[in-house]
């Protein structure tokens, strides 16, 4: 027997959990990506807003899927990004926020 039967049981018998979405941030010479695992969610069962008075971008799955469930996560942005600039897409399950940085003003004299 390749499995015990009490493994099997749980396997055939028992729900599983949701798995638990993961993210991740990799830093870009203009900014950043902030990318969120949601398989099985559909484009229109996400939320995705900036509060700007806050510097945060909150990410809410409405509804769950075979994978996740809902949830309702809150992630600080750095103040150095433009927020006029952030971008959202979903791919493969995968939600990705693009944000870029704000441009550097150049030093000036002033008197």
């Amino acid at each position: 027997m390749l499995f015990p039967s009490f493994i099997l049981d749980d396997l055939l018998y028992n729900d599983f959990q949701s798995i638990d979405n993961k993210t991740k941030v990799t830093k870009l010479d203009n900014g950043y990506n902030l990318q969120i695992a949601i398989p099985g969610v559909a484009s229109d069962k996400v939320s995705v807003e900036l509060d700007p008075v806050q510097n945060q971008i909150a990410v809410e799955v409405l509804e769950a899927s075979e994978f996740v469930s809902t949830f309702k996560k809150v992630y600080d942005i750095p103040t150095s990004i433009d927020h006029d600039t952030i971008e959202t897409s979903i791919e493969y399950g995968v939600l990705t926020i693009k944000m870029t940085r704000k441009q550097e003003s150049s030093r000036r004299k002033l008197m």
